[in-house]
């Protein structure tokens, strides 16, 4: 009978230290820095697919967010690893195939590849039979960029000298039948001027979104406190940008990448910037280390102030400290229907 007791006793406080773990695990966040800033308070989403959201990339690894609640978590984080055929290019999403649900593509100096899966590939067939060449170097873009067809297009933006001036131009494709589609091309201008042979305003970021609602996705592009965008289709020769902007900084440490999404579902693009940081600090066991911090900033009108922007943090299992050259950001909309 003893026996029988202490084995009791045992199992319940094996259940009481599971309880207490189960419990402290529930509510475990990262300690804050000192002066973070107090994330935009917002209703918790019930339903993937209300809004565009983030895609977070990190070399072969990528982090699907469906939400943009602040630190969300469960289903609402899908971590997992690409295996693509190539390291280190830059990451988009995209709806290949036209079925409504955009999905991983990574383009390097040339050749563009991609998938119609939500999950964990191969380096082999899974991407090498779906391989497409744009051929320009440049900063991709993805988007729906003709009325008449369902799917999306990949694009590249590439850097061209003329004269004393740098243009850009536009090139991209809408085929994904063959490796070696028809390549069109949109002339998109000049950048702000260089002052003593350097960027004065900031590396140039480009982006396509639907700034006018007409269902058309356009080219856009920031260099440090000034944005332009076009709502110019991408099948015409010329882009023409309207007036130039100024747009707000939230953070004044960091450049940030750009990213266009329609965050409320309201039909109209706009932008935000995606930060990512870390903090050193040195634990009681005398090891050196660090907690990475992501975040995003982002509006729901085209032009915001330093002051304007929501602020979310962002959970993800990626840490792009020893390597943040390769971090991509871009905006995807989970369509799928939620897991039972």
């Amino acid at each position: 009978m003893l026996s029988k007791m202490k084995n009791l006793t045992i199992s319940t406080s094996m259940i009481f230290m599971i309880l207490a773990l189960v419990f402290l695990l529930r509510d475990a966040t990262p300690v804050l820095p000192q002066g973070y800033p107090t994330p935009t308070p917002r209703s918790k989403s019930t339903q993937r697919g209300g809004v565009d959201t983030l895609a977070v990339f990190d070399g072969d690894w990528a982090s699907l967010i469906s939400t943009m609640d602040d630190y969300a978590d469960g289903w609402n984080v899908q971590d997992y690893p690409l295996h693509p055929p190539f390291y280190g290019g830059d990451w988009l999403m995209g709806d290949w195939d036209g079925d409504g649900q955009k999905s991983p593509g990574i383009y390097g100096n040339g050749p563009f590849f991609y998938t119609n899966l939500l999950e964990s590939l191969e380096a082999g067939e899974d991407w090498l039979k779906l391989g497409v060449w744009i051929g320009p170097e440049g900063q991709p873009v993805a988007g729906h960029f003709r009325s008449d067809i369902a799917n999306d297009c990949i694009g590249v933006v590439e850097e061209a000298a003329s004269g004393t001036d740098i243009i850009y131009v536009l090139w991209y494709t809408c085929d994904f039948s063959t490796g070696a589609p028809v390549i069109e091309g949109q002339l998109v201008g000049k950048a702000l001027p260089k002052v003593n042979g350097l960027m004065d305003f900031g590396a140039p970021q480009f982006v396509v979104g639907d700034w006018d609602g007409d269902g058309i996705e356009t080219i856009a592009f920031r260099q440090g406190r000034f944005f332009n965008y076009s709502n110019t289709p991408p099948t015409e020769d010329t882009a023409v940008f309207e007036e130039r902007v100024v747009i707000g900084l939230p953070r004044q440490d960091g450049y940030g990448i750009l990213v266009a999404g329609n965050w409320d579902d309201d039909g109209v693009d706009t932008i935000g910037l995606y930060y990512f940081y870390a903090t050193w600090a040195v634990n009681p066991d005398g090891v050196e280390r660090h907690t990475p911090f992501h975040e995003f900033y982002y509006c729901n009108t085209l032009i915001c102030s330093d002051e304007g922007y929501i602020f979310v943090r962002v959970r993800t299992t990626l840490d792009p400290t020893y390597a943040p050259e390769f971090l991509n950001v871009v905006s995807w909309r989970d369509n799928r229907p939620p897991p039972p």
